[in-house]
């Protein structure tokens, strides 16, 4: 049987999780959770993996995980080892900890991470562990909503931003947002295949990352592959030919059509090629890195309240990802 197909990249963004071995628990009492604590700030100092949200329960946990270097087995390896290892030494047993290695799943930043991260923070009440998310003292949800709670290694800027710039106002809104939902299922996340997010990024991943050949069969635990080769001038041609204008008139400042096309194209290239905005500020001209950043930032915001829009940049996306020369 081969192992699980673990699909890494720079700048991936996953929902880890492990069980105890034959539903045993894992966190017996508060030096087992600081010593989880401490093992997630060395996976962030050594690998740059870092934690946006987390939810130990006591023979299970989950974990909002993004990785800009693209080192999620050797870090959850390290985690996972290195907890075993002396989680046995100090209750004297021996033998695996956890159910296998890990579960991962990726995740769509801009579609997911949101009802990610609310599905880890009301994991507890799932689980008959308290009533509210806030109550659970192992979960980040507290540190969201009340700085007093915060520690170095954990990240909730990034999904603060998407509450509003004052911060006391966006712990406020999030906590709302998590809340709403404490009387219904969000196991949908559960449910979903390896790649949670849109047809168009389900279709980036696969396209990218996973073969189609029968040698896929039989794969590594981790499979790093190169990225096929989507340039700016194929984004721009598919833009410009879906709106019905000149490529020059997608990156020019007008308004109405126009204006939308750039933000598209903007999106894409940023999306389907993953680089750096500068980069992308030198080919579109005339706008500097940060307000590039922020014009698509502003963008990403409006797709989550305009389903067509969202469907547009999905179909898009995928048109430009099938004629790509392989």
């Amino acid at each position: 049987m081969s192992r699980p197909l673990r699909i890494e990249y720079e700048g991936a963004w996953y929902h880890v999780i492990n069980r105890g071995a034959g539903r045993r628990k894992i966190f017996i009492d508060q030096k087992e959770y600081d010593l989880f604590f401490e093992l997630l700030n060395e996976i962030l100092e050594t690998w740059n993996v870092q934690t946006h949200a987390f939810s130990l329960i006591p023979n299970h946990y989950h974990l909002a995980i993004h990785t800009p270097n693209a080192q999620l087995s050797r870090a959850l390896r390290h985690l996972n080892g290195v907890y075993t290892q002396r989680f046995n030494r100090r209750h004297k047993t021996d033998g695996p900890l956890f159910r296998g290695r890990f579960k991962s799943k990726i995740i769509e930043k801009e579609t997911y991470l949101l009802e990610l991260v609310r599905y880890i923070h009301l994991n507890p009440v799932k689980a008959a562990l308290t009533k509210r998310p806030q109550d659970h003292r192992w979960t980040s949800h507290l540190a969201y909503i009340n700085d007093k709670h915060n520690v170095s290694w954990l990240f909730t800027d990034e999904v603060l931003s998407y509450f509003g710039k004052r911060r006391s106002s966006a712990r406020n809104k999030f906590d709302h947002f998590v809340n709403e939902r404490l009387d219904e299922s969000n196991d949908f996340i559960d449910k979903q295949g390896p790649i949670l997010g849109s047809k168009g990024f389900i279709e980036w991943v696969r396209y990218n990352f996973v073969r189609s050949d029968k040698s896929s069969d039989e794969i590594p635990e981790v499979r790093r592959l190169q990225r096929k080769e989507v340039d700016f001038s194929g984004i721009l041609g598919c833009v410009s030919s879906f709106y019905g204008i000149e490529r020059e008139d997608v990156l020019g400042s007008g308004q109405g059509k126009e204006n939308e096309a750039r933000k598209v194209a903007v999106y894409l290239m940023k999306k389907l090629t993953g680089a750096d905005y500068g980069i992308i500020a030198n080919y579109t001209g005339g706008v500097k890195k940060s307000a590039l950043a922020q014009l698509n930032h502003r963008f990403k915001k409006e797709m989550r309240h305009n389903d067509s829009l969202s469907a547009k940049c999905d179909d898009l996306a995928q048109n430009i990802m099938s004629n790509v020369r392989t």
